[in-house]
C-alpha cells in the first residue's frame, strides 16, 4: 500500500491510502512457477525429442546387426521388435529426474525470491506437470508417425513407436500411455526429491519400501479375493492400465503435496 500526500500552506496533508499491486498478493502467482521452470527451455523441450533420437538410433542399429549377422534371413524381426518396451523404459526414468530436479532447482527461487506459498508452489508444478506429459505425448505421437511414415525408419521392421505397448501403432492410444506415464513419472520423481531433501537417502529407501509392501500386498489381497487379473486385463488392457497409472499420478500429486508442508526449501 501507498500514501497520498499533497501539499497546503507548505505542509505535507496525509491523504487517503491507494492501493497498489501487491505481487506478493496475486492469486495467479502459481503462473510464475510455471514460466520458472519453463525457462530452462533446453531441458524441457529439446531433451525429449532428442532422447527419443537416440532411443531410435539405438534400435535400428540393434535390428541390423540382428538382421544381418544373427538371426536366419527368414526370421520375421518385426514381430520381435513389436514387443520392443524401450519407449516405456525410457520415459519414467528420463521423466522421474526431470521431475526430482525441478524440485531442487526451483522451490528454493520460487519461495524465497518470488515469495510463492508451498500450496502455489505446488499447484504450478501441477500444472508444469500436466503440460510437461502433454508435450512428451505429443513428442511421441511425433515419432510414431514418423515411424509410420518411413516404414519403420527404412529398415522394414525395426519397430520403436508402432509396438504394443503403445497400442500398435494407434495414435490416440500412444498418446494416452505417453501421457499417463509420463505424468506418473513427473510427480513420482518429485516426491522422491522431497522425502531426500526432509530424510535423506532414508526417505528414499523408506517410500521405495512402502511402495513394494503396498504392491505385494495389493498382488496378495487380489490372489486371496480369487480376482482374475488376466480376464480382467483381456480387452481394452491399454486402456485399463492407463487408468491405473493416472491413478498413481493422482496419489502421486496428493502426496507431493502432504510431504511439501513439510520439506526443507533447501539443504
Amino acid at each position: 500500500m501507498t500514501t497520498a500526500t499533497a501539499q497546503t500552506d507548505g505542509r505535507a496533508v496525509v491523504g487517503k491510502p491507494t492501493a497498489h499491486h501487491d505481487d506478493r498478493t496475486l492469486p495467479h502467482r502459481w503462473l510464475r512457477v510455471v514460466r520458472l521452470h519453463y525457462s530452462d527451455l533446453t531441458g524441457m523441450l529439446v531433451t525429449t525429442p532428442v532422447t527419443f533420437a537416440l532411443l531410435t538410433l539405438f534400435s535400428v542399429a540393434v535390428y541390423l546387426v540382428l538382421k544381418a549377422y544373427v538371426v536366419p534371413a527368414e526370421t520375421d524381426l518385426s514381430q520381435f521388435f513389436r514387443g520392443n518396451m524401450g519407449v516405456l523404459w525410457m520415459l519414467p526414468g528420463f521423466l522421474a529426474s526431470v521431475g526430482a530436479f525441478s524440485y531442487v532447482r526451483t522451490m528454493p527461487y520460487a519461495v524465497g525470491m518470488l515469495g510463492c506459498t508451498r500450496g502455489e508452489y505446488w499447484r504450478g508444478t501441477l500444472v508444469w506437470a500436466l503440460l510437461q506429459a502433454v508435450y512428451s505425448a505429443a513428442v511421441v505421437v511425433v515419432f510414431l508417425v514418423l515411424e509410420q511414415a518411413t516404414g519403420t525408419w527404412f529398415t522394414d521392421g525395426a519397430r520403436v513407436f508402432d509396438v504394443a505397448t503403445l497400442g500398435d501403432g494407434h495414435l490416440g492410444t500412444a498418446a494416452l500411455v505417453a501421457f499417463c506415464v509420463g505424468l506418473a513419472s513427473l510427480l513420482l520423481g518429485g516426491c522422491i526429491a522431497i522425502a531426500w531433501l526432509r530424510w535423506k537417502q532414508w526417505g528414499v529407501i523408506g517410500g521405495f519400501l512402502i511402495l513394494a509392501v503396498v504392491l505385494l500386498g495389493g498382488a496378495t489381497l487380489l490372489l486371496a479375493l480369487g480376482v482374475d487379473v488376466m480376464g480382467f486385463l483381456a480387452e481394452d488392457a491399454l486402456l485399463k492400465l492407463s487408468s491405473l497409472v493416472l491413478a498413481v499420478a493422482a496419489a502421486a500429486a496428493m502426496l507431493s503435496r502432504l510431504l511439501l508442508g513439510r520439506a526443507p526449501v533447501a539443504r
